[in-house]
């Protein structure tokens, strides 16, 4: 079991229940769905007797076998209470209600200008850099793409959002756009130490919708910048240098770094609500 294709799924606040499925063999006419249900202990004692994977077969729809043999899972969300989705960053999202006994595949396509047949990342160690797709609201999902704006300009980008409702089961275009002149546009005086680089690594905001976060790092460099950029109002939120362990430790540059930061493992939170007042003000 990979992580990309593993899922979780909560049922209550507390985290004393849940569920985990991974997708996992593929067939000519089926795929294994292995599941396994967690239920909050009764009267304080944990038993642990009823933990157990199971295997489900889900038929493969007709005409859906050839698109399942280039699917490639880069990760999982839960759209609602029942639903867990695995998507391919450049192919479309697998939507599979886990807790019915006889669960379906159901596939929904990226919009055509987001569908890519070659996938320029191939290794399920390197996540990609450059797509992301972000629970907003139960049942809605934001993709964001950083685009090569043109085949001769490998340099040139650019960005853009849709949103998909799965109660309607179509991608809506947000209307939002920014290019490589835009985006640099957006460094004012206090970003002026900001690399003029193609930004990585998208993550949306919780708090915001519209608000995307990026990593910006030139390939020479170990200095990486964190910045978040307001898509609707075209403006940046902020910035932020990123500080690693072994800098923020004092540590020796000789040293073999314990960890090599990438920059996929930030989670998005609405920790940032808990700061603000009834008024609005940032405490």
């Amino acid at each position: 079991m990979m992580d990309q294709e593993m899922g979780l799924l909560c049922h209550d606040d507390d985290g004393e229940c849940f569920t985990v499925a991974d997708l996992g063999h593929r067939y000519l006419e089926d795929v294994e769905l292995c599941v396994l249900h967690h239920h909050a202990p009764r009267s304080g004692s944990w038993d642990n007797s009823s933990m157990e994977w199971k295997v489900k077969k889900l038929l493969i729809p007709s005409g859906l076998n050839k698109k399942l043999r280039s699917f490639w899972s880069d990760t999982v969300v839960a759209v609602d209470e029942r639903r867990l989705c695995w998507v391919d960053y450049y192919q479309g999202l697998l939507l599979i209600d886990v807790l019915t006994e006889s669960p379906q595949l159901q596939y929904i396509p990226l919009p055509a200008e987001a569908l890519q047949s070659r996938r320029p990342y191939i290794d399920a160690l390197t996540p990609d850099p450059f797509r992301c797709v972000s629970v907003i609201h139960t049942g809605i999902i934001k993709l964001v793409c950083i685009m090569a704006a043109h085949k001769d300009s490998p340099s040139a980008f650019t960005i853009k959002t849709w949103t998909l409702n799965f109660s309607q089961g179509e991608w809506t275009d947000c209307g939002i756009t920014m290019d490589t002149h835009e985006f640099f546009s957006l460094y004012g005086p206090a970003q002026r130490s900001l690399p003029l680089v193609k930004p990585r690594f998208p993550v949306v905001s919780l708090v915001d919708p519209h608000v995307v976060c990026f990593l910006l790092k030139e390939e020479d460099h170990h200095v990486i910048w964190m910045i978040a950029v307001d898509m609707k109002k075209k403006i940046m939120q902020s910035s932020a240098l990123y500080i690693n362990e072994e800098d923020e430790e004092g540590c020796s540059s000789q040293r073999e770094p314990r960890y090599i930061f990438r920059g996929d493992d930030f989670v998005p939170s609405r920790f940032s609500s808990y700061l603000r007042n009834s008024d609005g003000i940032t405490r």
